[in-house]
């Protein structure tokens, strides 16, 4: 009987939005409560997502990254971030502010988010741009991973595959990055651009290593030049420290018969890894199982 005395409560925004309600997307993640953020037409720089949220853009686009050591990130991924949702955004990795487009990295931030999707963004000249990575494990002897678990990546363009070293000397030249990750999903999306075979290291649309239970399937690879270094897809387990076994890999319905490199590359498959399907790849596929001792498999598609 009391209840038309008291007055309404004042609910909690559904929507934060960048600049009108804070002036920077950090701000908005940091003192806002809205579940989704929209990001309106300008220039922005990144933020560290320190709560689950939807950033959806509007045009945004992100020309500075956060700092860490010596390169710049757009999002950055910490455990705290898990069930976030990126979208829509552009990447400008031109710019001398920006290296890394979406980045977790157990390494440099002790902990990765889980249940990450990356949505309908583009990403220009970056060296890496979808960074998933845990820690490194005794090789061979581990089956355990701390990356981030079931990230889906999907309808993504990335322009301009950038063969080059980022500024703190680790590998470039990547479009998405999986290391030592449980469940992902890696479809519909767009590898444009040009590599150079002199960068002296191997360059990826897709470089997965220790990536347990993943998919990588429809990805259109349109990238030109870098006909010894460069890879489409490469599960280079062999290549890189620390990572374990690939296991439940799974590559469908890719698309790099456009390609200049002579492989669509599931190159040095390696490390104990085992269960791997390769179904309706155009372009050539190559599967060498050769170390840690589960037998030999050797596939051309």
């Amino acid at each position: 009987m009391f209840a038309s005395l008291i007055p309404p409560l004042a609910l909690a925004a559904t929507v934060d939005r960048v600049p009108e309600d804070f002036p920077t997307i950090q701000r908005a993640i940091d003192q806002g409560d809205a579940p989704t953020i929209h990001v309106a037409a300008g220039a922005w720089a990144g933020a560290v997502l320190s709560r689950p949220v939807h950033l959806v853009a509007d045009g945004a686009i992100i020309v500075e990254g956060v700092r860490l050591g010596p390169t710049r990130a757009g999002f950055v991924l910490p455990g705290r971030a898990s069930g976030s949702t990126i979208e829509g955004f552009v990447f400008d990795c031109t710019s001398r502010r920006l290296d890394l487009g979406v980045y977790g990295s157990e390494a440099r931030m002790h902990s990765v988010a889980d249940r990450i999707e990356v949505v309908d963004n583009r990403f220009a000249g970056c060296v890496q741009a979808i960074t998933n990575a845990g820690g490194p494990v005794e090789a061979c002897r581990s089956e355990a991973v701390d990356g981030g678990s079931w990230w889906t990546i999907r309808n993504n363009t990335i322009d301009g595959l950038a063969s080059r070293t980022d500024r703190g000397g680790a590998g470039g030249g990547v479009g998405v990055l999986l290391y030592n990750v449980l469940g992902a999903d890696v479809f519909g999306n767009r590898f444009t651009g040009s590599v150079q075979d002199d960068a002296r290291f191997a360059t990826s649309g897709v470089a997965l290593a220790g990536c347990i239970d993943c998919t990588v399937s429809d990805n259109q690879f349109e990238v030109s030049g870098g006909r010894f270094w460069y890879s489409a897809v490469s599960n280079a387990g062999a290549l890189l420290d620390g990572a374990v076994a690939s296991r439940n890999l799974l590559l469908s319905g890719n698309d790099a018969y456009g390609d200049s490199a002579p492989w669509l590359g599931v190159a040095f498959v390696s490390r104990g890894s085992s269960a791997t399907a390769l179904q309706d790849n155009l372009g050539v596929a190559y599967v060498d199982h050769e170390r840690c001792g589960d037998g030999d498999l050797y596939t051309i598609e």
